[in-house]
């Protein structure tokens, strides 16, 4: 699994746009028409439609 990097400023729009705070995620993967998250805490992942 590739190691999770911090989001730039276009992933944290995505990601708050979902109603999720920016600061509490980090990427795992990015695709053309998704955007895997991993929570910083929990360790949960999420998949985002952009």
């Amino acid at each position: 699994m590739k190691q999770p990097s911090k989001p730039t400023r276009a992933q944290k729009e995505i990601i708050s746009n979902n109603n999720l705070v920016p600061d509490h995620w980090m990427v795992i993967s990015e695709s053309r028409d998704t955007l895997e998250i991993v929570s910083r805490r929990s360790g949960r992942r999420k998949v985002l439609t952009k």
